[in-house]
């Protein structure tokens, strides 16, 4: 790729200001905001016993590569999706030779490198304190906790790190993607300009928004979580300085660092409810026990009222 600063790029050119309109054009959803717009004030981060005594001892959490994640799939769906909306595209709408090469390269691009030449770590997120579905994955065996963060003080702490809403609904999802290629197909034919060096400046200049919303989309049979993410794009070539590494399910998983409070503040960690289980009176008690030693001494703790046989 060619340097941005080659083409002396600067705050108010034309490209830079194509970029700002794209990412209106991405965020232009009321009901898939990103960059943290539009967020809910508490966000809940749920977690087994192990996660919850390291995140509130340490002021900590992590944010895990998306190849190790539960759901392998979560890789892919964005990616993939990209390419059946580009495929639809290019069936609907009458493009020039030179205009579908530069969307396959585009597309590949985007694809190839989001797989390839990075890692994408996230840390995920519910609107809601107390799913069912999201205890019987975290609360088994012991109990399972809902952490519930301000989400505008998670997101100062989070240096470098993108709000990101979860989009579910497939119809919005490939109307988004498909937005995106109309509005680049116009923007082409306005300036008429296809040269290979500035398919690569228009990489460069865009591919930190497409890549984003790529990992902002996931199967609508999730729905239920209505998720957000914490997510950073680090290049697979230069490892973050903070980078760390824990095991799991006997493999080595790299994950980032997300601070939840800072030296002159306790921090975003707001309340605490404790999931459904047969220890959950003796689980309230600990916890409670933990953010007073922790400091967390204006942090509410509450029982799910959900009920869970084990």
């Amino acid at each position: 790729m060619h340097s941005e600063n080659r083409f002396r790029l600067s705050s108010n050119g034309p490209l830079m200001r194509d970029r700002d309109t794209l990412r209106r054009l991405i965020r232009a959803s009321p009901d898939a905001p990103q960059g943290g717009a539009g967020a809910p004030p508490i966000l809940y981060h749920y977690t087994g016993a192990t996660g919850a005594l390291g995140i509130i001892s340490t002021g900590q959490m992590w944010a895990t590569d998306a190849a190790y994640l539960n759901d392998p799939s979560e890789t892919h769906y964005g990616r993939r999706l990209l390419r059946n909306t580009w495929a639809e595209f290019k069936r609907e709408v009458t493009l020039s030779p030179g205009e579908q090469e530069f969307f396959e390269t585009l597309v590949d691009l985007w694809d190839a490198e989001w797989h390839e030449m990075y890692s994408t770590y996230v840390a995920c997120f519910s609107q809601d304190a107390n799913v069912l579905s999201q205890w019987r994955a975290y609360g088994q065996p012991g109990t399972g906790y809902s952490l519930g963060f301000d989400s505008a003080k998670l997101m100062e702490y989070a240096t470098g790190f993108s709000l990101l809403k979860v989009e579910y609904q497939p119809n919005v999802q490939r109307e988004t993607i498909s937005k995106v290629f109309r509005y680049l197909t116009e923007h082409m034919r306005e300036t008429g300009t296809l040269s290979d060096d500035w398919i690569e400046l228009f990489y460069s200049v865009f591919k930190d928004e497409m890549l984003s919303l790529i990992v902002s989309l996931k199967n609508e049979a999730f729905h239920e979580e209505r998720e957000w993410r914490l997510v950073k794009l680090q290049s697979a070539a230069t490892p973050a300085s903070d980078l760390g590494f824990r095991t799991v399910r006997g493999m080595i998983v790299p994950y980032l660092p997300i601070s939840t409070r800072s030296a002159s503040d306790i921090g975003s960690l707001a309340t605490v409810t404790v999931g459904p289980g047969p220890e959950a009176v003796n689980a309230e008690k600990s916890i409670k026990q933990l953010l007073a030693k922790s400091g967390h001494v204006r942090t509410g703790v509450n029982r799910s009222n959900v009920p869970y046989r084990f």
